[in-house]
């Protein structure tokens, strides 16, 4: 996973997470025919944060 896949992970995250936000208009892996939603799960969502941290220097 790179550095922008890695915050669309969490971006996608949020979206589901969040009142107020929808995939259709928030979503980065949205798509009309709807095969790519759930492109995250908890697995992914943690190497995301590994990957953003480590390039932060956190």
């Amino acid at each position: 996973m790179n550095r922008e896949e890695a915050i669309n992970v969490l971006i996608a995250l949020g979206v589901c997470c969040t009142t107020g936000l929808n995939c259709e208009e928030h979503c980065p892996f949205y798509s009309e025919d709807g095969n790519r939603c759930n492109k995250w799960n908890d697995e992914r969502a943690k190497e995301a944060v590994k990957i953003l941290r480590r390039e932060s220097g956190s």
